[in-house]
């Protein structure tokens, strides 16, 4: 089995895949970077594969600022779309009005092996819901101290995405719900050292 990371020689990054069950008999790790298709060719040569799964960073539609992601120049689009995914999740200062699409990742891998599993073909959206912000930081709040929660949200939030969950739920893989998500997570947060 083969899998992709930006840097496979980073081993404070690979070495939680390498600790997988079989990962260490069964996994070989390769460099590639999502903006260059051609950096994924060494993974897939030889490889006779049955399936390909794809695993995206959350997208982010507008800078900080507001400006909508299509009308940046190339400089400010590195800046606020690419670099806080990059870099990792964005601290906010203020809740922001929009929404993020939410699931936890062991549902997500659930998910692709029942569409594995079962043949299925084509795009199912692996996310619980999409929630506001506000509704988010309300439950992480019951989790973590108040003084580092982001000031509040002036206002209503906007309307978070919808998607069509007919497909994903027609492979009978129960999902988490975002209480339970922030939970377990935060959970296995305050039970781990990350040096």
């Amino acid at each position: 089995m083969n899998g992709t990371l930006r840097d496979s020689s980073d081993e404070s990054k690979t070495k939680w895949l390498m600790a997988l069950p079989g990962a260490a008999e069964r996994l070989t790790l390769f460099s590639a970077e999502a903006a260059d298709s051609a950096s994924f060719d060494t993974a897939m040569q030889g490889a006779d594969a049955d399936a390909v799964f794809v695993a995206c960073f959350p997208q982010i539609y507008k800078a900080a600022d507001g400006t909508p992601a299509r009308d940046l120049d190339r400089k400010r689009g590195y800046a606020g779309i690419v670099a806080p995914v990059h870099d990792g999740r964005m601290r906010h200062d203020k809740v922001p009005a929009g929404s993020m699409s939410v699931s936890h990742v062991g549902d997500v891998a659930k998910l692709f092996l029942a569409a594995y599993e079962t043949g299925a073909r084509g795009r199912f959206f692996a996310v619980h819901d999409s929630v506001p912000w506000r509704d988010l930081y309300a439950e992480l709040g019951k989790h973590v101290p108040a003084d580092i929660m982001p000031e509040p949200l002036d206002g209503e939030p906007e309307d978070p995405t919808r998607f069509d969950f007919t497909r994903r739920d027609s492979l009978g893989v129960p999902m988490r719900d975002i209480p339970s998500v922030i939970a377990e997570t935060c959970d296995w947060l305050k039970g781990r050292s990350f040096g």
